[in-house]
């Protein structure tokens, strides 16, 4: 998700979802409020409850809540599990210390029935200015997309299937998928494949002129648990990465963690969990709207890793995660 200049996977079976499921206290979604106290704000639509602050700071290895209760082990193991024919998921109470709880709100689900969310989570990236490797890459697509697209104008690049399905979630809000937009700077106008940020934007960047799928990373320590897939509301606002806030129209695509709205399909990522030079821990959120295969988005995962890894051959894939 490249707005800066203005601001190993499971496979899924057709017709199936991949949860979480933690190995104690699930919780299935639509359960009944807790009492006063132990929800944060809009919990009732995301099936799960926040930690009190007391209790993150009580738990947290690093200061920040990995596990959801006092006392709970937080060596419990997440692990994927196949639910055939059935949206509806468990969260564990209980978070491993290596693992990013994400959930999706019922409110997303209603609003977005045929949309889906891949999360890349790695570990062992650096986020260097340059590196030679992903500089060879990305002259490599930018010559293979100037190939591939030879013959093509603007209304070309308009109607590939991918653009369409993002088109009709942009269109509704006055705007164009910018995607298209960097596309064509690249594959028609013959400008550079590049991307500011350092290597993991790069990294991303190239995987999301290759496929076209839209795509945000964010620092995993600056993350506060729980992340919950969600809808934009009436006054949600956001730092966005360039500093300014912004006030996201209602009805969009979105992701908040435990502090608030980490970012959003047409606003870009914030500030506050962006990529930076300290970066060792990150995780690649792809928003995917309807007409987006779950196997296109994991391809497009995987294309991601491996180029994070022309960077950091030893990086590891702590999880990936198919909302």
């Amino acid at each position: 998700m490249d707005r800066r200049a203005d601001q190993d996977p499971p496979q899924l079976a057709p017709g199936s979802a991949w949860f979480l499921e933690g190995q104690a206290g699930f919780e299935p979604a639509g359960a009944p409020p807790r009492e006063s106290g132990e929800l944060g704000p809009s919990d009732a639509d995301y099936s799960v409850a926040r930690a009190k602050t007391a209790d993150l700071l009580d738990d947290a290895p690093i200061g920040r809540a990995l596990a959801w209760s006092r006392g709970t082990d937080t060596s419990w193991r997440w692990d994927l599990i196949h639910c055939d024919g059935g949206l509806t998921s468990y969260l564990s109470r209980v978070v491993s210390a290596n693992r990013v709880p994400i959930e999706a709100s019922a409110e997303w689900r209603r609003t977005f029935p045929n949309a889906s969310v891949g999360c890349l989570h790695m570990r062992g990236v650096s986020n260097a200015e340059r590196h030679v490797a992903l500089d060879q890459c990305l002259l490599e697509l930018q010559s293979e997309l100037r190939v591939r697209y030879a013959a093509a104008d603007r209304a070309a690049l308009a109607s590939l299937p991918v653009v369409r399905a993002y088109q009709a979630h942009y269109r509704p809000f006055g705007q164009t998928y910018h995607v298209l937009r960097q596309l064509e700077s690249v594959a028609l106008k013959g400008r550079a494949a590049a991307s500011p940020g350092g290597a993991l934007v790069s990294a991303m960047f190239a995987a999301e002129l290759s496929s076209l799928l839209l795509t945000a990373g964010h620092d995993v320590e600056a993350l506060v648990p729980p992340l919950v897939v969600d809808c934009s509301q009436a006054g949600d606002r956001f730092v966005g990465i360039n500093g300014q806030e912004r006030e996201l129209k209602p009805g969009d695509m979105l992701m908040r963690d435990g502090l608030g709205i980490i970012s959003a399909v047409l606003n870009g990522p914030d500030q506050r969990t962006r990529l930076s030079e300290t970066t060792t821990s990150a995780l690649f959120v792809t928003y995917a709207p309807a007409g987006i295969s779950c196997a296109d988005v994991q391809r497009h995962l995987e294309q991601i890793a491996a180029n994070v890894r022309l960077t950091d051959p030893n990086a590891e894939v702590v999880d990936t995660v198919i909302l």
